[in-house]
């Protein structure tokens, strides 16, 4: 009896040993696997929303993208820009900077124009996970502004 308690003993033993070398394999290979799988196929834009108070979108004449830490305005996509402006929207950034912005943390100063006069301007920090851009800050990216439209008026 003595023998059969043993041998039972280090089964156990064997099988608790089996039990944590797969449970240490299988976190090794997720832990991995996470690092190699491939970012999916969806093209991340962190756009700011200007809107006036009855909710209608700001339609802008121009905007301008300062990334203060390089002290150097962003190329904006005219095309993009005039769509995206029907709808009170303006790209701040987007997937196409990731290796540029990789492990940084930066901020990228907004200025929308109207009529020649500044009518918002709004810092925006921004950074990366693995895969995509990604708004760091705090502060709304849906905006109202409410306009002196006789201050602005050419």
């Amino acid at each position: 009896m003595n023998n059969r308690v043993l041998k039972n003993s280090l089964i156990k033993r064997k099988v608790a040993a089996i039990a944590l070398c797969i449970m240490l394999a299988s976190v090794l290979f997720l832990t991995k696997c996470h690092k190699i799988l491939p970012c999916h196929d969806i093209h991340k834009t962190i756009l700011l929303t200007l809107k006036y108070p009855d909710e209608q979108p700001v339609q802008l004449d121009s905007s301008k993208i300062l990334w203060v830490g390089k002290s150097r305005f962003l190329e904006q996509n005219i095309f993009s820009w005039n769509e995206y402006s029907k709808r009170g929207w303006y790209i701040i950034v987007d997937d196409g900077m990731i290796d540029e912005l990789r492990n940084k943390r930066e901020t990228m100063r907004f200025t929308g124009y109207l009529n020649g006069e500044i009518v918002h301007q709004q810092d925006v920090r921004v950074g990366t996970s693995r895969c995509h851009v990604e708004y760091l800050g705090n502060k709304p990216l849906v905006q109202v502004v409410e306009l002196n439209f006789e201050s602005i008026t050419p």
